[in-house]
């Protein structure tokens, strides 16, 4: 990551991205995810989790905006992907990013949006 990127999480990564990532991890009991009494956030300004929404993808809109809003890099991390993720890449892709780079693995992808020609160094 460079300096000013920011970090789009897809809501079912979250806690994986919370045991691996260099990132501040909290734990919220005010919350709950899933069943479970609690959930992951980041206090990193850089970090956001994307809200559930896998039956309303359009309800990503204003977190996705807000994120891209001043910055031309943003990294999407995802796993567990749904039915949603499609309408999730349209949705980044209509706040004037595009896809730069691309890292997959079985199960996971890490996507690099900008705006324009942008280097990647994750």
């Amino acid at each position: 990551m460079d300096a000013g990127d920011v970090v789009l999480v897809y809501p079912h990564t979250a806690f994986a991205f919370g045991l691996y990532s260099p990132f501040d991890v909290d734990i919220d009991t005010s919350k709950e995810w899933q069943g479970l009494p609690f959930t992951v956030t980041f206090p990193s300004p850089e970090v956001t989790v994307l809200p559930y929404s896998r039956d309303d993808p359009d309800n990503y809109r204003p977190t996705v905006e807000a994120a891209a809003h001043g910055h031309d890099r943003v990294w999407l991390i995802s796993s567990h992907r749904s039915k949603d993720y499609g309408a999730l890449l349209e949705i980044i892709g209509k706040s004037g990013l595009s896809v730069q780079d691309k890292v997959k693995s079985p199960g996971a992808e890490l996507l690099l949006f900008g705006r324009g020609d942008v280097s990647s160094s994750p």
